[in-house]
């Protein structure tokens, strides 16, 4: 299925983002932009990082990779 998001933000966990399954992922996707700072129990400061970052990388759409942390976060 085609994604009309032209630079997702991805959002996974550290380790999730070293699998083969995830780089595979990547590579199907266009001018991403990924974060890899979740953390359990988020804090603001966090959350308003990555909406920092989302607006500076120009991104338009999400892509949250694993559990609930990524999917909060994201």
């Amino acid at each position: 299925a085609a994604v009309a998001s032209r630079c997702p933000r991805v959002v996974a966990s550290r380790r999730q983002s070293q699998t083969p399954a995830f780089q595979e992922m990547l590579g199907h996707l266009a001018g991403w932009s990924l974060y890899t700072g979740v953390t359990a129990n988020p804090r603001v400061e966090t959350v308003e990082a990555i909406a920092a970052q989302y607006r500076r990388s120009g991104c338009d759409g999400f892509v949250a990779v694993g559990g609930g942390e990524p999917l909060v976060q994201g």
